[in-house]
């Protein structure tokens, strides 16, 4: 009797990284799905050079777990004896913890399979491979039972509370049966009650015990169901080999392989409903199914290499677990993990998946937005927005013409791109249909896009509603640039002056072009229309501009502060009032305050300039306000003072206004600070000419001066300094140091 003993080498302890599979269809096994997508997440259980095999999955109550037999490679290449391994793993399916070795010394321990919280296996004598006795270990505990009285014992199988195994020579066996109720005894039960022909490769589960029976020359499935107590032939085909049986609930799934032929298949049984399912039988080799629950697992060489595939009862779907091109082999499924042996290393370790499935969402497809074209023209289509939920690309598409007008030939250059062509040869409206399919088969709802010859009419865009101006007898330039026709045809324009104001004598330079001119002439509102043509001759609707005028109130300047002796003439000019609209200005001056007793009187009242006779000591207040024929402008006001005193320090600050109003506004560092220094010196001048020449000085000293001495003192301006650069410091600064020198300073 020969061991089941595989040459087998592999490493273990190393985690994979996680990978996952989207599997693809394969057309070589026609129950391959699209309904549904397995994700598989795979793990190295183990990765040393080492041989692994017999990986058997279970669950012992705390975590899922992976048994396994291990052998070490000899220094000849030969293999030491087995022992066996377990190691915990993730709900996952990833590694929990280190392995554990369950066990050591110098027998040979084999064949090993799991259940809850027992591991069982064969230990083999040291001296002989045909001598062993079945082994019941307990994981929770660490206890290690001996059952069964035979010496040739193997294939042990646990399913619960059970355990089964065959003893026997190459001519009969016995089906032995081991209750777990029956710990610390040595009691054992023959199912059979007696010899039966050689039996080989039996397995258990919570209905049956199943396993193959030669007999002639010829494998038959045989089940023992363990409620009734009852033998079943399962199978008796007289020139089929059915082996490699398993069970779960009330399915047996087996290898069968008619003689003769080197193809295997995958049947499976219920033995409840009698119902029978071919699993795979795709003309190649297909091997050891395991099964669990709703899923078979089983080993298939379809592409050139072991790999295993699941079949899920339920729906009848079969999915490709691995795609690694070296074998994968001796697979076992429980729950939703399968493990198996791979050989992608160089060597025989065990790996574990764990399967997720999920459900395959339709694509979707995107014909593309609606066209119209000229007729005759090359029409592309673009499908290139279809798009897969479950991202199962590369998707295919599949175009086709679903209506067309009466006469037309049009066919599509290549209806399988996503960028098919087609020219229409006769006008009116094309519906074109795409539906797009994802890599596993499933095909989209159709979406559809209208490819239409009919020419619409142009759009005409004269610019905005409204178009303000300010500027008397401006050019105004029209812009209808952004008219557009939705076919791409070539327009042209035709503006139309429909209003002008009453006197205007605008016209548009081409009323042809896109972006004419015309003069605004007189004050008023211009409304003018633009239509387009496309060149078939459809006209748009007219669209709408209005030019208008934006009158903007004048401004007024009164010139700049001044200081004057008394007795002396005061020339005022308005010259510096501006309009923004260029419209012509009037003039309104008044003197709004002056010295008590003074008579003065302006000269003209609405000229550009004015004077009067300062004829009393003090302030005058001169304010202006200029019209530009539609509304006044704001009042602005000029100071001029006019002393009485001998003082030699007035000269020198009366210079220093005229200087500072001689000087661009731009030099300072606000504009208005220009009449605000000067008042500040009008303020010294009124001081001097009233005696208080200790107070005029100060101010000099602490206020005036130091707006002006930033270049003087540090040699550029600094923070205080009102002018912002040397130069025109050096127009004012040595006046006020003058003017301070001569009051004393």
């Amino acid at each position: 009797m020969a061991r089941h003993r595989l040459c087998e080498k592999g490493m273990l302890y190393v985690t994979l990284t996680a990978l996952v599979l989207t599997v693809l269809v394969s057309l070589l096994i026609p129950s391959l799905s699209w309904a549904d997508i397995l994700q598989v997440q795979e793990y190295a259980i183990t990765l040393k050079p080492s041989w692994e095999t017999m990986p058997r999955v279970g669950n012992d109550g705390i975590s899922n777990l992976v048994v396994f037999t291990k052998s070490d490679v000899l220094p000849d290449g030969s293999l030491d004896k087995g022992d066996i391994w377990y190691q915990r793993l993730t709900t996952e399916g990833a590694l929990l913890g280190a392995p554990v070795q369950v066990t050591s010394g110098t027998q040979d321990s084999q064949l090993n399979d799991v259940s809850g919280d027992y591991i069982v296996y064969t230990a083999y004598d040291s001296t002989s491979s045909l001598t062993g006795r079945i082994m019941l270990y307990q994981i929770s505990t660490g206890i290690l039972h001996g059952i069964g009285n035979a010496l040739v014992m193997m294939e042990p199988r646990i399913s619960g509370n059970k355990v089964v195994w065959r003893e026997g020579g190459s001519n009969s066996s016995q089906v032995m049966l081991y209750d777990l109720g029956w710990l610390g005894t040595q009691r054992e039960a023959d199912i059979l009650a007696g010899p039966i022909p050689p039996t080989f490769e039996i397995e258990i589960g919570d209905r049956f015990v199943v396993w193959s029976e030669l007999s002639n020359a010829q494998f038959d499935l045989v089940a023992y169901d363990l409620a009734k107590g009852l033998r079943i032939n399962v199978t008796a085909a007289p020139s089929t080999n059915e082996r490699e049986a398993s069970t779960s609930g009330p399915w047996i799934t087996w290898q069968a392989q008619d003689k003769g032929i080197p193809a295997t298949r995958i049947l499976a049984r219920n033995m409840d409903t009698g119902e029978e399912r071919t699993v795979v039988d795709n003309g190649t080799g297909n091997f050891r199914p395991s099964i669990n629950g709703d899923l078979i697992s089983y080993e298939s060489n379809l592409l050139g290499q072991l790999d295993i595939y699941i079949y899920r009862i339920s729906t009848g779907e079969t999915f490709q677990v691995t795609t690694d091109p070296a074998d994968q082999y001796l697979n076992d499924v429980f729950g939703n993990l399968v493990a198996y042996v791979d050989a992608r290393n160089g060597n025989a370790d065990i790996y574990v998946s764990k399967l997720t499935f999920v459900v395959n969402q339709p694509p979707v497809a995107n014909a593309g937005a609606d066209q119209t074209v000229k007729h005759a023209i090359l029409v592309t289509l673009d499908g290139s927005a279809s798009s897969d939920p479950d991202a199962n690309y590369p998707l295919t598409y599949a175009w086709q013409i679903t209506s067309e007008p009466a006469g037309s030939s049009a066919i599509l250059n290549n209806p399988n791109l996503v960028n098919p062509s087609f020219t229409p040869d006769v006008p009116g409206d094309y519906y074109i249909q795409l539906i797009v399919t994802d890599a596993l088969g499933l095909p989209s709802s159709p979406d559809e896009v209208i490819v239409s010859t009919t020419n619409t009419a142009p759009v005409a865009d004269a610019g905005p509603n409204t178009f303000l101006i300010i500027s008397l007898n401006s050019v105004v330039q029209l812009d209808g640039s952004k008219s557009y026709d939705d076919d791409g045809d070539d327009i042209t324009y035709m503006w139309t002056m429909i209003i002008r104001p009453a006197g205007s004598l605008a016209t548009l330079s081409d009323p042809t072009l896109a972006n004419p001119t015309f003069v605004a002439d007189v004050h008023g509102d211009y409304i003018i229309s633009l239509v387009v043509t496309d060149e078939f001759g459809a006209v748009s609707q007219p669209d709408m501009i209005t030019i208008s005028f934006f009158n903007l109130k004048p401004i007024a300047n009164a010139g700049g502060n001044q200081a004057v002796s008394v007795g002396s003439t005061v020339t005022l000019d308005g010259s510096g009032s501006s309009d923004a609209n260029n419209d012509p200005l009037t003039y309104q001056w008044s003197i709004v305050i002056k010295p008590a007793g003074s008579t003065a009187t302006l000269s003209s009242r609405t000229s550009v300039q004015a004077s009067f006779t300062a004829d009393k000591a003090g302030d005058y207040i001169i304010s202006l306000v200029v019209n530009d024929g539609f509304v006044n402008s704001d009042p602005n006001n000029v100071t001029v003072a006019a002393t009485s005193s001998p003082s030699q320090a007035i000269p020198p600050l009366t210079q220093a206004i005229t200087t500072i109003n001689s000087l661009s506004p731009d030099v300072f560092k606000n504009p208005n600070m220009v009449n605000a220094l000067t008042n500040k010196i009008n303020i010294v001048l009124k001081l001097i000419d009233q005696g208080f020449y200790s107070d005029a000085l100060d101010k000099l000293q602490n206020d005036i001066l130091q707006k002006t001495d930033g270049c003087a003192t540090v040699g550029a301006p600094d923070k205080n300094d009102w002018i912002k650069d040397c130069a025109t410091q050096a127009e004012v600064y040595p006046l006020i140091i003058e003017a301070i020198r001569l009051l004393g300073g």
